[in-house]
């Protein structure tokens, strides 16, 4: 379990690339999904800090969709996609977890 405390949502940032432009756009993304992100660990896996997990392979999956689109997306754009995969990962993963019971 990681040990940070649970962020507010402009704490959440990403650090990905060398250019500020890109990290703005992640940051103003990641700021926007970061509610989300804790609600779903929150409600559905009973543990806050699970959202450092979504987040984490949220915004993975969003770099890789940014880097397809050519750069061409805006951080609205960004930010329902890593909704859109929070809410995957946190179904697959309480999925996984009622087989195991």
């Amino acid at each position: 379990m990681d040990p940070r405390p649970p962020l507010s949502a402009p704490d959440y940032w990403y650090l990905g690339s060398p250019d500020p432009a890109i990290d703005l756009l992640f940051r103003r993304a990641c700021a926007l999904a970061w509610p989300f992100a804790v609600f779903c660990a929150s409600r559905y896996h009973h543990d806050p800090q699970f959202a450092y997990e979504l987040m984490d392979g949220a915004v993975e999956n969003a770099e890789r969709y940014y880097q397809r689109s050519n750069g061409q997306r805006s951080a609205i754009q960004l930010s329902y996609r890593i909704i859109s995969v929070i809410k995957r990962i946190s179904k697959q993963r309480a999925n996984r977890n009622e087989i195991a019971l």
